[in-house]
């Protein structure tokens, strides 16, 4: 492998990670519509804020295994191209 392929590897890897890193803030940030969802549960108690609370719960469950495959599937890729980067010609 040249520098050139070894340079553009990097590259990419970096991309990734920054990817991966935006991904993973996203998802903490995401955390705050559940919180919001169960304090207007308590807050009013009626039947519109038990949906509003399901929905948000459901919404973000499906979110965290997106995300999560995501970060999955960015870390192999990444441990490739790290693997591929140090390997010898």
């Amino acid at each position: 492998m040249n520098r050139f392929e070894k340079d553009r590897l990097r590259t990419k890897a970096k991309n990734i990670i920054e990817a991966m890193l935006v991904y993973l803030l996203l998802w903490l940030f995401s955390i705050v519509i559940p919180i919001m969802g169960v304090a207007a549960h308590l807050i009013w108690s009626n039947s519109f804020t038990l949906f509003i609370k399901i929905s948000t719960l459901t919404i973000w469950s499906i979110e965290t295994v997106v995300v999560g495959a995501l970060l999955v599937s960015s870390y192999i890729t990444v441990k490739k191209y790290a693997r591929q980067t140090s390997a010898e010609d």
